[in-house]
């Protein structure tokens, strides 16, 4: 029996010294305002972003920290920028899921609980395939539309819409995906890593076909009952 217990003991103790080991990089993953986005919409309700970590130039312009590294997008429409995400649904998302993959660098993301004014909530799960960080509570992401700030800019950016200069502030309904290493730590999240994710706001089209299926045959049940 003693002996039993130490090989269990030897078995716990190799297996948190590989969680200890494997957990070296924690990069912090959160929702901000952003302007210029893409849509999520009733027929694409899960979309994915495939990201790149850059460092930012020491001024802010691309990371929440001045000098320090987050995932972007690295080409076409909005290169260079945090993914940003339009609610095209019509209704208040009030819980999304970000599905980020496995990757050839091991990651362990955590909430970034300064980011709190889209979501009040966050958590994080290991599932097969990847991390599902859940973001739940506050206002929530509203559908998208024009609100005038009153400034001089709201006439054009209300032509053109929120990727023109200066004109995030006045829509709402938008959030960036903003995915960064904790500043002041050095290869928290280190460049050039690719990170691919799903932006999860309903069920996938399997899930929905499945459910689906089943009220039928839960329908069919009790006609079937009711006959006999």
């Amino acid at each position: 029996m003693k002996l039993i217990r130490f090989f269990v003991v030897v078995a716990f103790l190799g297996t948190s010294a590989s969680v200890a080991l494997a957990d070296g990089v924690d990069p912090l993953v959160g929702t901000k305002s952003g302007g210029g986005s893409t849509p999520i919409t009733l027929t694409n309700p899960n979309p994915t972003f495939d990201l790149t970590v850059v460092h930012d130039p020491g001024d802010g312009s691309i990371c929440s920290f001045a000098g320090d590294t987050c995932a972007v997008v690295p080409t076409g429409p909005g290169a260079n920028m945090l993914p940003v995400f339009q609610n095209d649904t019509g209704t208040t998302l009030t819980t999304i899921t970000l599905f980020i993959q496995n990757g050839t660098t091991a990651l362990t993301y955590h909430c970034n609980t300064a980011e709190t004014s889209i979501f009040a909530n966050c958590s994080t799960a290991i599932v097969d395939g990847g991390t599902d960080v859940t973001l739940s509570g506050g206002p929530g992401v509203l559908p998208f539309a024009f609100r005038s700030d009153d400034d001089s800019d709201d006439s054009l950016c209300q032509r053109v819409g929120p990727s023109g200069a200066g004109c995030a502030d006045d829509f709402v309904g938008e959030f960036a995906v903003d995915i960064e290493g904790v500043p002041g730590v050095p290869n928290e999240l280190p460049i050039n890593t690719e990170i691919r994710g799903t932006v999860v706001t309903g069920p996938e089209p399997g899930s929905a076909l499945m459910l689906l299926l089943g009220m039928v045959a839960f329908a069919l049940t009790k006609v079937a009952r009711r006959a006999a």
